[in-house]
């Protein structure tokens, strides 16, 4: 893998959190504890040995500093660590034909929880890759890196400059794109067995006209009731799913 580039460093908010961090591989690039008697007490018990193994940077600050920095996101029990940035990849490399190539296109997803949920459902499925535009896209920090339950780190992703570039790279790398869009063929009468890009539309908008008109096929998840259609990540993850059933293959450890 070439880390081509980064994503953004997320914030690891909370004790239990921050230990755990601590313990990973992936060791925080810093960390700031509340400089008063209770968050230097719980320190000393065992986190203060951790990062000093790791030789990782601590700064004593106000409680108040660490409020501005959570800005209400979580209870930070008096410490915030900055996480690595997340390592990127270049879209060449993900846009490789194989024979079990399922790749995400991400068009317009700009709810951090659901481009989360979507990231961690495509590894979940044991989809190759989650290609993200530079714009109209969430960003990679804290509440995208909760939802993802650490699949942030696991699933190759990699910028790409916009969403016609991309179908266009994967239109010459012969992997055949599907849109998901409200009314179209239900996603499970649509072939998923060839090197697919799954496209997932906005949360209010869909999919935008140039994807709609770009993509190789479109399919959609039908619904029973008055709904117009689901969760953004929600669909993302039946159309993955629906991919793991036609190739007959285990979502986990391919």
């Amino acid at each position: 893998m070439s880390d081509a580039q980064a994503g953004d460093g997320s914030l690891v908010v909370g004790r239990h959190a921050v230990e755990e961090a601590l313990r990973d591989d992936d060791v925080p690039e810093r960390i700031w504890v509340a400089d008063d008697p209770a968050g230097r007490a719980w320190w000393s018990r065992g986190p203060a040995a951790l990062a000093q193994a790791a030789h990782v940077p601590v700064l004593f600050v106000p409680r108040a500093a660490l409020d501005r920095m959570a800005a209400g996101q979580a209870a930070h029990q008096g410490v915030i660590a900055r996480a690595a940035a997340i390592p990127l990849r270049e879209p060449e490399e993900l846009m490789d034909a194989e024979p079990g190539a399922l790749l995400v296109l991400v068009d317009g997803v700009e709810d951090p929880r659901n481009l989360g949920a979507i990231i961690r459902s495509a590894s979940g499925a044991g989809a190759t890759g989650v290609l993200l535009p530079e714009r109209r896209v969430a960003g990679l920090g804290p509440a995208c890196a909760k939802a993802s339950a650490g699949a942030l780190r696991r699933m190759p992703l990699a910028r790409v400059k916009s969403v016609q570039r991309a179908l266009e790279g994967l239109s010459r790398a012969g992997i055949w794109t599907v849109g998901l869009a409200a009314g179209e063929r239900p996603v499970w009468e649509t072939d998923l067995r060839r090197p697919t890009c799954l496209v997932i539309g906005g949360e209010e908008r869909g999919l935008s006209r140039l994807a709609r008109e770009r993509c190789d096929d479109l399919a959609g998840i039908p619904m029973s009731s008055s709904l117009e259609s689901l969760n953004a990540s929600v669909a993302a993850s039946i159309a993955l799913f629906e991919a793991v059933r036609q190739r007959g293959l285990a979502p986990a450890g391919r």
